[in-house]
């Protein structure tokens, strides 16, 4: 009996292979390359519904301070900080975290902070490459809107 390995595109003319990304919802956060992340500030599931909105569309996975996820809007392995995960996405937005520095240790590796948070005395703002003083609601609410319009004008359904 021969051996030969077999060859796909003998098995299935035009069959292509691709790479299929993980999905963001159950990446592991340490895996991800864009997070978008709230804290107390988002003030309860509701706005946790809306940040996995944004996230959804960012193709992010969504995580969360400690605060957060002690007070139950997300599992614990969705929570970023010393006693969470430690993660360095190419993009993390932060909506109503203030940035304890066991939180700041947890994004260290992070390449680009954009953070969002209405204390512009909130130590987030120490570490991020742009910072937006003023109500994460707005903030995000407008970036649906423009990232809902980009994808209508180009063809794309939410």
């Amino acid at each position: 009996m021969e051996r030969r390995p077999a060859r796909i595109d003998a098995l299935a003319p035009g069959l292509r292979r691709r790479l299929i990304p993980p999905d963001p919802r159950r990446v592991d956060l340490r895996e991800a390359e864009r997070i978008v992340a709230g804290g107390r500030g988002i003030a309860g599931p509701e706005g946790i519904a809306l940040l996995q909105e944004l996230a959804d569309l960012l193709g992010a996975a969504l995580g969360a301070s400690r605060v957060a996820v002690d007070l139950g809007w997300l599992p614990w392995e969705r929570q970023i900080g010393q006693s969470g995960r430690s993660v360095a996405p190419r993009l993390y937005l932060a909506c109503g975290i203030s940035g304890a520095s066991q939180h700041l240790a947890g994004i260290r590796g992070a390449g680009t902070i954009i953070a969002v948070n209405t204390d512009r005395s909130a130590p987030i703002f120490s570490v991020a490459h742009l910072g937006v003083v003023g109500d994460w609601r707005e903030v995000v609410t407008a970036l649906l809107e423009r990232l809902a319009a980009r994808g209508e004008a180009r063809g794309l359904s939410r």
